[in-house]
């Protein structure tokens, strides 16, 4: 299988671990370089507060039931908030995951040197999971450690288990495509049955404790995702028919497999600007699919495991939440995993003799396509780190910066929407806000049915002035002229609210003066 990308039996074998080595090296600079720069924003501080915030692992599993995913990476980033309490030490433990996947890549992936060193350099592994501190780089990284073992299976089965055991553990999507691969592990053991009976009695064992880790990884992350009464985020399932969001979700297909974005845009497409692809779009990436399918064709296993995820990935796009770019990721890993192992699943099937002189035609095809792939990958990844390096994320780092050098680290913070003013609370040690949006203090966003009524700029505004003390209002966005008007004892301390890739990640902090305060200094100014 991919014969061309694979190169077996060629020279450079013995140069795969330095090879590797001065890839992965070559990796951590350049992410290092863009990450030092990149401004993080509510997403990626989201899982650091939660983590940080957490009193230990059963606070955090209650606080997790509102997040949609499992836990794995925030019991890490947990170890890593009580080392520091800034979130730098995510971006550091993020990059060496990320270093930790690659390396797996270029070390065992069965391709071209050149094909491995693309892929690293690609969109999803350079950027999207390695720039941006989220929990899929964890699953990135399980799911190469998967089909690094995958080769010698039987022997490492128990291994591969607690992979993917680990693996459920740090995203639905990575759920899903773990459900996949444990339905391709199973017809592959019901295809290699005679050859597993007549093993060792040690490597048989192995497989059964490899199953049952696999499905304890399963089971417990599916009630890991079960939501509490109260969730108040992508509540429900979209279960009838629409033919027009069909084919929306489908077009995910084009985001993962020809990801290049625009020079001037996060979650852009640049290839939707040019008509030819725009018009045949869906074509291209149900062709590609196709391609590799056909490709394939002699290995039930790999056909029932790329096909159950990229089946499974898209009905769950379509029946719960379409998701965005770092989310349709997981189809082109799903990808990139099965044409790793391709070559390593079982072919108990024959080619029918009238496709004989065509299969290797395929097979060349599919590995020209992959190249291609992977090639197209690492220019949308250079333009990913250009556009990152050139623009402000989002502006909470600064203003936290400012909060904390003008002496407001403690002060009684008023925030008016949780979701973008969360990302502020990150940057202050020891910090918590009053969101308005839920009428309560915290520090991560709780998605429950309570924040579901946002009140209005008036509404923060009067908040703050019932307080007895001076009190700060930090807002994504500005209070109008009428209600400064109306309320002297307000002011604009500082205003943040200049270009961010976030569009409502820049904010306006006002100073709200109490009441004694600001008697005083009216009768002060009046005896001038």
């Amino acid at each position: 299988m991919l014969r061309s990308l694979q190169g077996e039996n060629a020279p450079y074998k013995r140069w795969e671990l330095p090879f590797a080595v001065v890839v992965t090296a070559a990796f951590v600079l350049f992410v290092e370089w863009t990450a030092g720069q990149h401004e993080m924003w509510r997403d990626e501080i989201q899982a650091w507060l939660l983590a940080r915030d957490s009193t230990g692992p059963i606070d955090l599993h209650r606080h997790l039931k509102y997040e949609g995913h499992p836990g794995l990476w925030h019991l890490l980033l947990m170890l890593a908030t009580r080392l520091s309490w800034s979130p730098v030490g995510m971006q550091i433990l993020h990059l060496a995951i990320a270093a930790a996947a690659v390396f797996l890549f270029t070390r065992y992936a069965p391709f071209h040197p050149a094909a491995r060193a693309l892929f690293a350099f690609g969109y999803f592994p350079s950027y999207e999971y390695a720039v941006v501190c989220r929990n899929y780089g964890v699953g990135m990284l399980l799911l190469f450690a998967f089909a690094a073992l995958f080769q010698h299976r039987f022997k490492y089965f128990h291994w591969i288990g607690a992979a993917l055991l680990l693996a459920c553990h740090t995203s639905v999507h990575a759920l899903i495509v773990v459900i996949a691969l444990a339905f391709g592990l199973t017809l592959e053991a019901l295809i290699r049955r005679r050859e597993i009976a007549e093993a060792e009695p040690l490597e048989r064992r192995r497989v059964w404790i490899g199953f049952a880790l696999i499905g304890v990884g399963i089971l417990t992350a599916v009630l890991q995702l079960k939501p509490p009464p109260d969730y108040g985020f992508a509540v429900g399932w979209h279960t009838s028919w629409d033919p027009n969001r069909a084919r929306n979700i489908l077009e995910r297909l084009n985001w993962a497999y020809f990801m290049v974005p625009k020079e001037n845009g996060w979650g852009s497409h640049a290839l939707y600007d040019w008509g030819f692809y725009n018009a045949h779009k869906l074509w291209f990436s149900v062709g590609l699919a196709s391609l590799f399918l056909i490709s394939l064709w002699r290995r039930p296993s790999a056909v029932l495991a790329y096909g159950t995820a990229t089946v499974g990935l898209l009905t769950f796009f379509y029946m719960k939440y379409p998701g965005s770019i770092r989310h349709h990721g997981f189809l082109y890993l799903s990808l990139a995993v099965l044409a790793w192992t391709a070559r390593y699943w079982s072919a108990p099937l024959a080619v029918p003799r009238f496709l004989e002189r065509f299969h290797p035609h395929w097979k060349r095809a599919a590995a020209v396509g992959l190249a291609l792939l992977f090639g197209l990958h690492a220019f949308g990844g250079l333009r990913a780190h250009s556009w990152d390096r050139r623009v402000v994320f989002s502006r909470a780092q600064e203003t936290a910066e400012y909060l904390r050098e003008a002496g407001y680290q403690d002060a009684y913070i008023i925030a008016h929407e949780d979701a973008p003013t969360s990302a502020i609370v990150g940057f202050l040690q020891n910090e918590r806000f009053y969101y308005t949006r839920g009428t309560r203090f915290g520090s991560f966003v709780r998605w429950d049915l309570e924040r579901s009524r946002s009140a209005t700029n008036r509404e923060v505004a009067q908040t703050a002035l019932d307080r007895e003390h001076e009190t700060l209002i930090a807002l994504s966005g500005s209070l109008s002229e009428e209600v400064l008007e109306e309320n002297p004892r307000i002011e604009l301390l500082r205003s943040f609210m200049g270009p961010a890739a976030i569009g409502n990640e820049r904010y306006n902090i006002y100073l709200v003066k109490s009441k004694q305060e600001f008697d005083k200094e009216t009768e002060d100014s009046a005896e001038e």
